[in-house]
């Protein structure tokens, strides 16, 4: 009850305090024109979704190409071992009141959201050999679950409290950003823009290459070509490589997609009866010293099945993404193991999504190397 009545203050202080940013779509003036700007969006990802979608409401003629049979590029929600039951995301998931931009189109489309992290049960941790459990998190604040999880607070900030743990759940609730994930997956805010581009959205359409002429860039995407006035090129800088531009890039564009590196990225799915990971007061998140995220969030309809993910990023996913396909699951089975260890008979398979696979992503986002 204590807890409900402090998130429901914080509702109302965001609300009202003017330090927390706003987003407002941008306003342009559209140039007088005999006839509208055909643009062409490469890409239906969400910067491209929503790149197009922005110019449509400014009366634009919008095309999106997508090389594959969906939308969402790196949001993209799967089913867990096909399991209608068992939905979970493989890419970009968490997000908080900070991230207004993201705020604005969910609210647009009116899409529900759901607590990122949990709110009772005990972390755990998995140094070396060393399993360790930490206090229950229902002490904590979801931003200091957050930095605890992704490695930004050492393991041994949890016990600290100057002012009293009441006071300072209290405080921690009413002042740190809360982390929010979208309620049946990710891939749901991308269908929602892709349902307001249609029949402009063509999936299973690759570029081969794009064309720059005097009035005009021609889109050529295998036998078809199509002709725009102008082209917005969403894709991953990563995957630039697969489109022959003519003219070719200039030598600053090339440095400046030479000077970009692209983060290792994959999640490990793990898939169980029942919720055995609950065993000894868990709460099915936690850590390792290598700084890879141990998650329990799947959206589920059937009460006698569950999911843990094991996610790496960054420094933390390197030395896995560099091994092969089966050699690297069973190194986070085996992390797996080791934190849950009275789960090991519940589990019914595993699945796992490497981004650095994807030929249509290389990898996470990109990173100025500077």
């Amino acid at each position: 009850m204590v807890r409900k009545a402090l998130l429901a203050a914080r509702t109302l202080k965001l609300k009202i305090d003017p330090r927390v940013a706003q987003y407002s779509l941008p306003k342009w003036d559209r140039a007088e024109r005999t006839r509208p700007l055909r643009i062409g969006i490469v890409g239906a990802g969400i910067a491209g979704l929503v790149t197009a979608r922005l110019l449509k409401d400014l009366g634009y003629e919008v095309t999106v190409l997508e090389a594959q049979d969906r939308v969402g590029g790196r949001l993209h929600t799967i089913r867990v071992m096909e399991d209608p039951s068992l939905v979970a995301d493989a890419g970009a998931t968490r997000f908080s009141e900070s991230h207004s931009h993201t705020m604005y189109w969910l609210r647009r489309f009116n899409i529900a959201l759901s607590s990122m992290y949990p709110e009772s049960g005990s972390l755990v941790r998995l140094s070396g050999a060393t399993r360790q459990v930490g206090r229950d998190v229902a002490y904590l604040s979801s931003h200091d679950v957050h930095g605890l999880i992704h490695g930004i607070h050492t393991w041994e900030s949890q016990y600290r409290s100057l002012k009293g743990t009441a006071t300072a759940f209290i405080g921690d609730t009413l002042t740190k950003p809360r982390w929010y994930r979208i309620a049946g997956g990710a891939s749901t805010l991308p269908k929602a823009l892709a349902s307001t581009l249609e029949p402009n959205l063509r999936l299973n359409t690759a570029v081969d290459s794009i064309v720059q002429r005097e009035t005009c860039v021609d889109v050529r995407t295998g036998e078809d070509t199509h002709t725009f006035d102008r082209v917005v090129l969403t894709v991953p800088a990563a995957v630039y490589d697969a489109i022959e531009f003519a003219p070719h890039l200039t030598p600053q564009k090339l440095a400046d997609l030479r000077n970009l590196r692209t983060q290792p990225s994959l999640r490990f799915f793990v898939a169980l009866r029942g919720e055995t990971w609950k065993d000894g007061g868990l709460c099915g998140w936690g850590c390792t010293d290598e700084r890879l995220e141990v998650w329990n969030l799947a959206d589920k309809t059937s009460p006698s099945r569950s999911v843990v993910v094991l996610y790496g990023q960054g420094d933390a996913a390197t030395p896995l993404v560099s091994m092969s396909k089966p050699d690297r699951e069973r190194r986070m089975l085996e992390m797996f193991e080791a934190m849950f260890p009275s789960a090991t008979a519940s589990i019914v398979g595993t699945h796992s999504h490497c981004w650095n696979d994807d030929p249509w992503a290389k990898g996470a986002q990109s990173l100025d190397r500077g």
